[in-house]
C-alpha cells in the first residue's frame, strides 16, 4: 500500500519540480504551443529557477511544497508554489483583499 504526504521543497527537489512540470506542460500545452517551443524548454534552467524560488522565496509569505508518495521507494509525484496576489495577478477590477 502506497502512502502520501506533502513537505516543504527541499533545493535537492529542484530537478524533479523541473521533471515534473516539463512533463505536464508538454502534455497540457500541445494543442496551444508549438512542438519546437515545448520541446525546447530547459529542464536545467527551470531546476535552476526552482533552486532559488526554495532557497530565497521573495517573501515570509511564499512557499514551495511537494507531494510524496512512499512505497518501496519515496518519490515526488507533484508540487505546489504559494504566495500573496500582486496587482499583476488580479483580474480587472477585482478588489485586493488586505
Amino acid at each position: 500500500m502506497a502512502l502520501g504526504y506533502v513537505r516543504p521543497a527541499r533545493p535537492e527537489d529542484a530537478g524533479e519540480i523541473a521533471r515534473i512540470q516539463l512533463a505536464t506542460w508538454r502534455v497540457a500545452y500541445r494543442r496551444i504551443l508549438p512542438r519546437h517551443v515545448l520541446e525546447n524548454l530547459d529542464e536545467a534552467w527551470l531546476a535552476r529557477r526552482w533552486t532559488a524560488a526554495v532557497q530565497e522565496p521573495p517573501s515570509d509569505s511564499h512557499r514551495v511544497l511537494v507531494a510524496v508518495e512512499q512505497a518501496e521507494q519515496s518519490y515526488l509525484v507533484g508540487f505546489v508554489a504559494s504566495g500573496p496576489a500582486d496587482a499583476e495577478a488580479l483580474a480587472p477590477n477585482e478588489p485586493a483583499e488586505s
